[in-house]
């Protein structure tokens, strides 16, 4: 699941019940523009800081989740949690 978090003014949510490795995702229209994103882990504890910084190249953003693992993406230095 790769879904735009409508609730909030920039934040996908991506999750993987089997997990997967190298698959590039097309970023949604209203992100066009941006260069990079921070990954947050979404656990039963909240969220963590996973990584910074991670480029989207040519509107595409390459993700690699372990099983049963969600993360929420938003723009790189923007902690809109």
């Amino acid at each position: 699941v790769f879904v735009e978090a409508k609730w909030k003014e920039k934040e996908i949510i991506a999750y993987s019940r089997d997990g997967y490795s190298g698959k590039k995702w097309v970023m949604p229209e209203s992100w066009k523009g941006l260069k990079s994103v921070d990954l947050y882990e979404i656990s039963i504890n909240g969220l963590e800081l996973n990584e910074s910084g991670r480029n989207i190249e040519k509107g595409r953003l390459e993700l690699s989740l372990d099983k049963d693992q969600a993360v929420s993406i938003v723009p790189s230095g923007i902690n809109n949690h």
